[in-house]
């Protein structure tokens, strides 16, 4: 059964459109990136689907149910994740674990459980003020797991965390995918959709681009890989650019940069032409075609956060 599916979604504030026919859906073992810059609608399709926001047009299924028509039936199969946390100051994990417990009809020893399993239990009696990002992420995601959810809703989760936060969040969340959680992830971080996500869905301006894996995405978008050359003397960037597969050639700072769309190829006639014409090679850097490139591809506009949120 599919976890997700949203068809047709429309939502608009005014005179602002914020969604345009969205669609698409999320299976379970799963982890599908909203992947979209500020403004672009992720927020609002996750609020409709978690019943905060009512959408003008489509629907909305989890697991079958209608979520729109009836919320109730869908309360207990989610779990979210919002981008930020607001507790009581004082309160402690343990006290709002086992209040959540409560509320979800959930034993204490299923808060006390989770308290392990999110590596909070030195901090289970500390007031919530105290505790660090990363701690209160764990903390949330330990509360939207109360009541089993099968599907799991996180918008934006590792924003504001440090690195090691990063990776120890993205590991608790691809074990949740493991276990057959469905996972829908909003993010306007290329670097951790690819790496993250199973497919990744594209939303720009409130309308879908692409969809696919990041793979399929890449080779939809046909961006080019990038080969950073440093060489003694500096080839000229004209006979650079008519190597085989290179599309362009410019100057960066000391450095000349290929834009290659096979890069196999575009090396072996590189490795030849330094050869023929004694150049030394003082560095050499080759980069794989990102999601930004791909995005830049696939919408003709540079991946940024100067559009306002919706």
């Amino acid at each position: 059964m599919t976890a997700v599916c949203v068809r047709d979604l429309g939502k608009r504030y005014g005179d602002l459109v914020a969604l345009r026919e969205v669609s698409f859906e999320v299976t379970h073992g799963e982890i599908v990136g909203l992947l979209g810059p500020n403004g672009a609608g992720k927020t609002s399709t996750l609020e409709c689907l978690l019943g905060l926001r009512t959408p003008d047009s489509g629907t909305i299924a989890i697991e079958g149910h209608d979520a729109v028509a009836h919320p109730a039936h869908v309360q207990g199969r989610i779990g979210a994740v919002l981008q930020t946390t607001a507790l009581q100051d004082a309160i402690t994990p343990r006290e709002a674990l086992r209040l959540f417990a409560s509320l979800h009809g959930q034993p204490r020893t299923r808060a006390d459980a989770l308290l392990d399993e999110f590596s909070l239990r030195d901090k289970a009696r500390e007031p919530f003020a105290t505790l660090s990002g990363g701690q209160r992420q764990r903390l949330a995601l330990a509360l939207a797991f109360i009541p089993t959810p099968r599907v799991l809703v996180l918008d934006e989760p590792t924003a504001g965390l440090d690195p090691a936060a990063r990776r120890d969040l993205h590991e608790r969340i691809r074990r949740r995918r493991d276990e057959g959680c469905a996972v829908l992830l909003s993010t306007h971080d290329m670097a951790e959709a690819q790496h993250l996500c199973d497919r990744i869905v594209i939303i720009d301006g409130g309308r879908i681009i692409a969809m696919g894996t990041p793979d399929e995405l890449l080779a939809r978008a046909g961006a080019p890989a990038r080969i950073r050359l440093r060489a003694r003397p500096a080839p000229t960037p004209a006979d650079l650019a008519a190597l085989a597969g290179a599309r362009a050639c410019t100057a960066v700072d000391d450095a000349l940069v290929i834009h290659t769309i096979d890069c196999g190829d575009t090396l072996a006639a590189l490795a030849r032409h330094l050869a023929q014409h004694g150049h030394a090679i003082l560095e050499m850097h080759v980069t794989a075609p990102s999601l930004e490139d791909a995005f830049l591809h696939l919408t003709g506009k540079s991946f940024g956060p100067e559009a306002t949120k919706r």
